[in-house]
């Protein structure tokens, strides 16, 4: 039996350990259980610690955001009443242009010599949007010879 142990080794090493040896054994492992137990809780609490911090500046963004949405809100607002009041005003004694506070649509014009207009400041792009509508078979070459008519000689436009 010597012959096939190797060198290292010797036919005590191979007689089972005793019992305190197993016992020791044992508490080492319980230990390492522990340990690694204890890791896994320390990076859990710190996995939710770091969740709640999260949570809470995206709670405070969020606040924030809701603040300057409304002073953002009250800038497109006066803005809007500010265009509003422009083009009432420029075109207060044109007969035949009215500015209204909805788009408009061609139903509203068809068969007259008016011009419906509307004016609404765009948030996203930063830019003022007009749209018109009209009757271009009264307003078109005809419809002006007729008020260019008109006017020339002193007659009432419509």
């Amino acid at each position: 039996m010597a012959d096939d142990l190797d060198d290292d080794q010797t036919e005590e090493s191979l007689d089972p350990p005793d019992e305190e040896a197993l016992d020791d054994d044992d508490d080492d492992d319980k230990d390492d259980d522990d340990s690694e137990l204890e890791r896994a809780q320390r990076a859990l609490a710190k996995t939710n610690r770091e969740n709640r911090r999260l949570k809470a500046e995206a709670r405070e963004r969020a606040n924030k955001a809701d603040e300057d949405g409304g002073k953002h809100k009250e800038r497109a607002d006066r803005l809007q009443a500010e265009l509003d009041e422009l083009y009432a005003d420029a075109y207060a004694t044109e007969r035949f242009v009215e500015v209204v506070d909805a788009p408009p649509a061609t139903k509203y014009v068809l068969g007259s010599n008016s011009c419906r207009m509307h004016v609404r400041w765009d948030e996203r792009t930063g830019r003022i949007l007009v749209i018109a509508v009209l009757d271009n078979l009264v307003k078109g070459a005809a419809g002006q010879a007729v008020q260019a008519f008109n006017v020339l000689f002193g007659l009432a436009e419509e």
